[in-house]
């Protein structure tokens, strides 16, 4: 996938020392979450366990691709308070969120610093990691509790239920009915 320079840098000593102190991603988090939790039916449950791996070693890889000449000195540890700050706001806030000018205030900065830091931190856009928390939350809520469509689609924040289900497909390519009903 990478090149075999890529693999000498990934998984020489200092690759591994970076790998290990470096805290797991959202996105990690996530993949890692759908693999332990998810009940995908036996026929494709390894294909499925297999994406989610490789979703998971990507995330977990992504920042030793930096080029770290282009990005050294540009944000700092500040930085990556503000926007862990920010994701927590996002992630506990989900059914109600701030505006992105409120979610600056918020953070103590402004709208384009917090954009360029979610790119950064996130490889995501506060938007964007807003639509994986409402989708991975209901998910989540369909698979365990199966419950109806209108109720997950009122717990993550719609309140149409329609503009949900079309998100939801969107983002997983599988209706939100048919996780339900598994």
């Amino acid at each position: 996938y990478f090149g075999e320079n890529k693999f000498k840098q990934f998984f020489n000593k200092s690759g591994i020392q970076q790998l290990s102190y470096q805290p797991i991603s959202y996105q990690g988090i996530i993949a890692a979450q759908q693999l332990l939790t998810s009940n995908v039916s036996s026929e494709v449950r390894l294909l499925f366990m297999h994406g989610q791996a490789m979703s998971l070693l990507a995330a977990e890889l992504s920042h030793l691709c930096e080029d770290k000449s282009e990005n050294s000195g540009r944000f700092n540890q500040k930085d990556r308070e503000i926007a862990n700050l920010a994701r927590d706001i996002l992630f506990n806030e989900f059914k109600n969120p701030p505006s992105i000018e409120e979610l600056s205030k918020r953070v103590g900065t402004n709208q384009f610093k917090l954009k360029k830091l979610f790119h950064h931190f996130f490889n995501n856009t506060p938007y964007g990691l807003l639509l994986e928390i409402r989708m991975n939350n209901a998910y989540q809520l369909l698979e365990s509790t199966r419950c109806h469509v209108s109720v997950a689609a009122d717990f993550v924040g719609y309140s149409h239920a329609s503009n949900f289900s079309v998100a939801f497909i969107k983002h997983f390519g599988i209706s939100p009915k048919a996780i339900s009903k598994k």
